[in-house]
């Protein structure tokens, strides 16, 4: 009897960890993402910035445009 219940005891105790590492996993996996998501729209918004400049570079319409840099 003593050996059932301390075997209950363990499965129990193995599926609350694996419940907590698998939670774990998902919030790393969340910021990881979010991570690169955000990369992602910083190389974007610095591209967008690149090609407006050269648009306007010869044009009076952008005179705060300065020489982009690659």
């Amino acid at each position: 009897m003593k050996r059932f219940i301390l075997s209950k005891l363990n499965k129990y105790l193995r599926a609350i960890s694996r419940r907590e590492r698998n939670k774990e996993t998902a919030i790393d996996i969340g910021q990881q993402r979010a991570t690169v998501i955000k990369a992602g729209n910083r190389a974007n918004s610095e591209i967008e910035k690149k090609v407006y400049c050269l648009y306007f570079l010869n044009s009076q319409a952008n005179p705060t445009c300065s020489q982009p840099k690659f």
